[in-house]
C-alpha cells in the first residue's frame, strides 16, 4: 500500500516534469514566432525588391528612349547645319559671283591697281612670266631702236654718197620695222586661235600665248633679231661718222 507521503512526492515530480514541459514548449513557441515574423519580413524585402527593379526597369527604358530620341535630334540637327552652311557657301558664291560681274567691282578692282600698281608690277616681274615679258619687250625696244637709227642714217648716207652700199660698208644689212613683224606674230597667234577653238590645232611653240618671241627676219637680205653684233656696233660709229672713214656730222644725220 503506497503511503501517502510516496503520493505527494510522485505528484510533485509529475508537476516538476509538467512545467519543464511547459517552459520547452513555451520556448519553441517563442522561436517559432521569431522565425515567423523573420520570414515575413524577408517576404517584405522581396516585395520592395521586386518592386524596385520593375521601377528600374521602366526608367531604364525611359532613358534608354531618350538616348534614341536625343541621338535622332543631334542628327536632325546636325543635318539642318549641313544644309543652312550648304546654302551660305552657294549664296556667298552667288553673291561673289554678281559682285564680280558688277560695274562696282571693276571700278574697285581698277582703284586698288591703281593704288598699288608698283607693288603689283614688282611681284609680277618677279614671275617668270614676267621676266619673259621684260625680255621681250627689251629685245623689241632694241631692235625698234636699231631700226630708227637705220631709217634716220641710211637715206642720209645714200644721198651723200653715190656708191654707198650697206653690205661694202660692213654695216648691218636693213631691217624691217620690229613693229609691223610684232603685229604680224600677234595676228598669227589670234588666227591660230581662232582655228583652234574650231579645229583643236595646237599654236606652235614659237608664237604660242606667253612663250617667248622671237624676232627673226625672214628676208634673205636681213638679220635675225638678235643680241648686239660687231656689225649692229658699226651702225652706232656711223652715227659718229667713226666707221666708214667720212665725217658725217650730226645735222647731215
Amino acid at each position: 500500500m503506497v503511503s501517502r507521503r510516496e503520493r505527494l512526492q510522485k505528484m510533485n515530480e509529475e508537476l516538476a516534469s509538467l512545467t519543464n514541459d511547459t517552459l520547452e514548449h513555451r520556448g519553441h513557441r517563442a522561436m517559432a514566432e521569431a522565425v515567423l515574423v523573420t520570414s515575413e519580413i524577408i517576404r517584405r524585402k522581396d516585395e520592395q525588391v521586386r518592386e524596385l527593379q520593375k521601377a528600374l526597369a521602366i526608367e531604364q527604358g525611359k532613358r534608354n528612349k531618350m538616348v534614341k530620341d536625343m541621338g535622332a535630334l543631334k542628327d536632325a540637327h546636325a543635318a539642318e547645319i549641313a544644309y543652312k552652311n550648304e546654302c551660305h557657301v552657294r549664296a556667298l558664291d552667288a553673291a561673289i559671283d554678281a559682285y564680280k560681274e558688277s560695274s562696282e567691282f571693276e571700278a574697285e578692282r581698277k582703284a586698288y591697281i591703281k593704288a598699288h600698281l608698283n607693288e603689283i608690277g614688282e611681284e609680277w616681274l618677279a614671275t617668270p612670266l614676267g621676266e619673259e615679258k621684260v625680255t621681250q619687250e627689251s629685245l623689241i625696244a632694241y631692235q625698234a631702236g636699231l631700226y630708227d637709227m637705220q631709217q634716220k642714217i641710211y637715206p642720209k648716207l645714200r644721198d651723200k654718197f653715190d656708191d654707198f652700199d650697206v653690205n661694202g660698208w660692213g654695216l648691218p644689212k636693213e631691217m624691217i620695222d620690229p613693229e609691223a613683224l610684232v603685229a604680224k606674230q600677234q595676228n598669227s597667234v589670234a588666227i591660230l586661235g581662232s582655228l583652234s577653238s574650231d579645229a583643236d590645232i595646237t599654236e606652235p611653240p614659237a608664237v604660242a600665248e606667253g612663250g617667248a618671241l622671237e624676232l627673226q627676219m625672214v628676208e634673205d637680205n636681213h638679220q635675225p633679231l638678235s643680241a648686239q653684233t660687231d656689225s649692229d656696233r658699226a651702225v652706232e660709229s656711223a652715227v659718229d661718222g667713226r666707221s666708214v672713214g667720212q665725217n658725217i656730222s650730226e645735222a647731215d644725220v
